[in-house]
């Protein structure tokens, strides 16, 4: 029998990585990250230098390549993966210009782009108020390794309403906001119970 296949999406700072890469940990999972560490060396000429559409083949481009290595390792794995083809496709939505190139195309390219990856068995969605997110990721901004837009509220409010318009039934949505990190981690354990039953 094939592993799991979790993802954990959420924006800067609501956990996805802690919390991901404790549960992988607690739960014999393999966790990867999106972009893998193969694509550091582009990203910050990528973010700097290119416009909405190079950023968006540049992640897409990532996830294609992770799912094809997901889906070697699910063969005797189960897999978590923080970030993947949604933060992508909502992170698309904040930096798109509509103006130039009409909306059609970005819906075409979330529909083909979403065609392209193995689809998750289920997609933990962390959330968190802008304050407290903040908080979290003060060491980031300080040190500058962190994109100026992802502390602005409305890229935060784009990209949380981009989630909500993709979430299906295999989401779970999980407020981080007044939780320790101890908590987040049982709360999500507890969620994944039902599938670690019939994992590998």
């Amino acid at each position: 029998m094939s592993g799991r296949f979790i993802v954990f999406e959420g924006l800067d700072g609501s956990g996805k990585t802690t919390i991901g890469e404790a549960v992988a940990l607690a739960t014999n999972a393999i966790c990867i990250a999106s972009p893998p560490s193969e694509y550091n060396v582009l990203r910050k000429f990528i973010c700097d230098e290119g416009d909405h559409l190079t950023r968006f083949f540049y992640f897409l481009s990532a996830n294609y390549m992770l799912s094809g290595r997901i889906q070697k390792l699910l063969k005797h794995n189960n897999v978590i993966c923080c970030r993947y083809i949604y933060s992508t496709i909502a992170d698309l939505r904040y930096y798109w210009q509509p103006q130039h190139v009409g909306d059609d195309l970005r819906r075409q390219l979330e529909r083909i782009s979403l065609s392209l990856v193995l689809e998750p068995d289920l997609v933990i969605y962390l959330t968190c108020e802008h304050q407290e997110r903040m908080k979290r990721i003060q060491h980031k901004i300080q040190n500058k390794t962190i994109e100026a837009d992802n502390i602005n509220p409305q890229y935060g409010e784009v990209v949380h309403e981009a989630y909500l318009e993709m979430a299906k039934k295999n989401w779970v949505t999980i407020d981080t906001s007044h939780r320790d990190i101890k908590n987040c981690i049982d709360v999500v354990i507890e969620t994944l119970a039902p599938f670690s039953e019939t994992a590998v």
